[in-house]
């Protein structure tokens, strides 16, 4: 049975307080992968980076192709998510500034047979970057999201309301023009 850790004060720390308490989470080191390869996931990245250094928790973005990500197939299967980057917590800051110095920029299978072997590990140090200021970052973004797409409608709206109205006057010259165009033709008859 685990007890919650108190402050001086008698009271419990919330999850983010213990990180930042905490002197062994200190130790830890992130590393940013930009590109992630088709067919690559979870349990493939910490295979591949396991044998090189001891792998914390991983965090992949999946690809947002529209609204809602498709998790089924038609025939009810898992469907195949595609990731765009990932975030790689490592035990020590300095097993992870090497492997990125070592692996970046280097193919990620030198196998024929398999599928990554033309492909090349774009991975970055992120020095002084805790998890904590990802998983933060993550959650803003989550919140912020719907109101920067009711911002892009509500702007694409207008856009196209301003070039429905100035169609319209643009048509309206053109018939002026024409009937009066055709008077003075009447006239001079």
């Amino acid at each position: 049975m685990s007890f919650p850790e108190l402050n001086g004060r008698g009271m419990e720390l919330g999850c983010a307080q213990l990180e930042k308490d905490n002197p062994r989470l200190d130790s830890r080191g992130i590393v940013y992968i930009s590109s992630i390869p088709k067919h690559m996931n979870v349990t493939i990245l910490r295979k591949l980076l396991q044998p090189m250094a001891n792998v914390g928790r991983i965090y992949m973005q999946p690809e947002c192709k529209g609204a809602n990500t498709k998790k089924r197939t038609v025939l009810g299967k898992r469907a195949v998510l595609n990731y765009t980057e990932a975030w790689v917590e490592f035990s020590k800051k300095r097993e992870a500034r090497l492997l990125a110095k070592h692996l970046n920029a280097q193919p990620i299978s030198t196998s024929r047979k398999s599928v990554f072997c033309d492909i090349l590990w774009n991975m970055k140090y992120l020095p002084r970057y805790t998890w904590l200021q990802l998983s933060e970052r993550l959650s803003y973004e989550k919140a912020v999201g719907p109101q920067k797409r009711r911002a892009e409608i509500a702007q694409a709206r207008k856009v196209a309301a301003h070039f429905q109205a100035n169609l319209d006057r643009s048509l309206s010259q053109k018939r002026r023009r024409k009937e009066n165009h055709g008077m003075a033709l009447a006239t001079v008859k």
